[in-house]
């Protein structure tokens, strides 16, 4: 029994070190429309402002998104979705940061105003 507890706790402190040495973040977000509704299916391209590498996730039926595994750095995040306006934004990430966004994407439909 001892050299299992022993055992366990070696385990324990591994991953502990493990999880420590992480050298990425990770961006989270959720893409709604003006009146809060969800918008599913939006694309968000996160681009590298220094490597121009470019990621690209689709939020979820809840509107969600995780792009995971982001190097230390700027980045621009362009969320796009049909029949709304695009949206570009500017993000830095740090190491072991779970960075949260919330997107808000206004309607592209034009709204005619009588004179």
């Amino acid at each position: 029994m001892k050299r299992f507890s022993i055992a366990f706790l070696l385990f324990i402190f591994a991953l502990v070190v493990v999880h420590a040495q992480t050298t990425t973040g990770r961006l989270v977000g959720t893409v709604t429309e003006a009146n809060g509704a969800v918008i599913p299916g939006a694309t968000v391209v996160v681009i590298d402002s220094q490597t121009g590498k470019e990621r690209t996730a689709t939020s979820n039926a809840e509107g969600g998104f995780t792009v995971p595994l982001l190097d230390v750095g700027t980045y621009t995040v362009k969320v796009t979705s049909k029949g709304f306006k695009s949206t570009t934004t500017s993000i830095t990430i740090q190491i072991g940061q779970e960075y949260s966004l919330g997107v808000q994407l206004q309607s592209a439909m034009l709204v005619k105003t009588s004179p």
